[in-house]
C-alpha cells in the first residue's frame, strides 16, 4: 500500500492505493468477468481518494458545535481491477472532538457503485464512513490503534454491509512502524447465491515505512 495524507487551505486530501498478489485472485462469479486481468490473475489493484473540503476554512466562519470541531464537503473515489468495481460516494464529513484521540471523523456519502454484474444505474444507498487514531504509551513503547468502520445501508445485492478494519500500530522510530491489523467485513448473501450471510476475517502483520 502507498498512502498519502495532506493538508491545505481549503482543507484535506487522503489517497492509498493497494496491490494484491496471489494465486489466482483474480477468481469472481465462477470466473466469469473476473476483471481488468481475468480469473486466472495473481495481480489486483485497489484505490481510493478521499478529498474533503473544510466548510470553515472557505467561509472564514467558526462552525465549530460542542463536541463538532469542523464540517467538510467530501467525496469518497473508488477504483478496482477486481470485478471492475468503481464507486463515487459524495456527502458530508466531520471531524470530532473525542477524549484521547488525535483525530475522529466521521462521513456520510450517497454512494453509487458498479461491477460485473452490476452496472449500478439505479442503486443509490447511504454509506457511512469513521476512522479514528488514538495514540497511547506503554511499557515506554509508542501504539497507535486507528478503527476504521465501513457501513453501505440498504444495499440491494448484500443488503447493508459492514466492514472493520482496526490497526494497531507500534512505533520503532521515526521511519518504522510495525502493526497489527485483524479485518472483518459481513454482509446477508442474496438468494441467487444460496441466501444466508457472509463474512470473513482477515489477520495482517504489516510493517510501514514514513518517508
Amino acid at each position: 500500500r502507498l498512502e498519502h495524507f495532506g493538508v491545505h487551505e481549503y482543507g484535506d486530501n487522503y489517497f492509498f492505493f493497494d496491490t494484491y498478489h496471489g494465486n489466482k485472485v483474480g477468481g469472481v462469479f465462477g470466473g466469469v468477468g473476473a476483471g481488468s486481468f481475468g480469473d486466472t490473475a495473481s495481480d489486483q489493484y485497489y484505490g481510493v481518494w478521499n478529498p474533503r473540503l473544510s466548510l470553515s476554512k472557505i467561509s472564514g466562519a467558526n462552525l465549530s458545535l460542542g463536541f463538532i470541531q469542523d464540517v467538510y464537503l467530501a467525496a469518497r473515489l473508488e477504483r478496482g481491477s477486481y470485478a471492475n468495481f468503481r464507486a463515487n460516494n459524495f456527502g458530508v464529513a466531520f471531524d470530532l472532538k473525542v477524549p484521547g484521540f488525535s483525530f475522529f471523523e466521521t462521513d456520510f456519502y450517497a454512494r453509487g457503485a458498479r461491477f460485473t454484474g452490476d452496472d449500478g444505474s439505479t442503486t443509490r444507498t447511504l454509506f457511512w464512513r469513521t476512522f479514528a487514531m488514538l495514540p497511547f504509551e506503554l511499557g515506554g513503547f509508542k501504539f497507535v490503534w486507528s478503527p476504521l468502520l465501513l457501513v453501505n445501508f440498504n444495499n440491494k445485492e448484500r443488503e447493508t454491509t459492514v466492514f472493520v478494519q482496526p490497526d494497531l500500530w507500534l512505533k520503532l522510530n521515526s521511519h518504522f512502524d510495525v502493526g497489527y491489523r485483524h479485518e472483518y467485513a459481513t454482509y446477508s448473501k442474496p438468494d441467487s447465491e444460496g441466501g444466508g450471510r457472509y463474512s470473513r476475517t482477515t489477520p495482517t502483520l504489516m510493517v510501514r515505512w514514513n518517508f
